[in-house]
């Protein structure tokens, strides 16, 4: 944060306030109940608005319980959200959270992705798994419809959806060819990635598949 505190997930869906090395003892914000945490689920990602400082606004990625509340083997037991809340006095308020994304995943409990970094040119960037299982049998990681699989690129906004297509992404004047969000395909599972403080490069980790 712009005053030297830090902001700290844990899988489990809560997040802590850290300065100089001291946790606060009680959370900023609790999710838990909202989101589950077997295998490469959980709270996975927060970045804190370019402009925080003027509209307190943190981003978090987390795989969300929605209705199949956590059984591995249902379709819709977690969904992949990435969401907006408002922070002040060290509190990010659980009842001002603006759903951005929403994305439906399945085949298991892996494959998520889920960091989210704001990029030197002020946009939100989102790693997105591809769903999980071996070789990517639903091919959504070479599927431009698709958001799993992907590296996101956002324009975030106070309004309603919280963003806007940024014109530099590549299916933006293209969209019966491609989701407007999407920024980079072919993923496999980008779970951390970091843009070099030098020359602006984006570095991603991801896991492959065999080859």
């Amino acid at each position: 944060l712009p005053d030297g505190r830090v902001l700290v997930g844990s899988q489990d869906g809560r997040v802590w306030v850290v300065r100089d090395g001291v946790r606060r003892s009680t959370p900023s914000l609790d999710l838990r109940g909202l989101t589950c945490t077997e295998g490469e689920r959980g709270l996975m990602g927060i970045a804190a608005d370019p402009d925080f400082a003027e509209n307190g606004y943190v981003y978090l990625f987390y795989t969300h319980t929605y209705r199949g509340g956590c059984d591995s083997h249902n379709a819709d037991a977690a969904r992949n959200r990435v969401a907006r809340f408002t922070m002040s006095g060290g509190v990010i308020d659980r009842s001002s959270e603006r759903v951005l994304l929403d994305g439906v995943r399945s085949y298991g409990t892996n494959h998520n992705g889920g960091d989210v970094v704001f990029g030197p040119d002020g946009m939100l960037y989102i790693g997105m798994g591809d769903g999980g299982s071996a070789n990517d049998p639903g091919n959504r990681s070479q599927n431009p419809d698709s958001l799993l699989g992907k590296m996101l690129r956002l324009k975030v906004t106070s309004g309603v959806p919280g963003y806007s297509i940024p014109p530099e992404n590549p299916y933006y004047q293209q969209p019966s060819q491609g989701r407007g969000e999407v920024w980079s395909i072919g993923m496999r599972n980008p779970w951390r990635f970091s843009f070099d403080p030098l020359n602006g490069d984006l570095w991603i980790g991801d896991v492959g598949q065999n080859l």
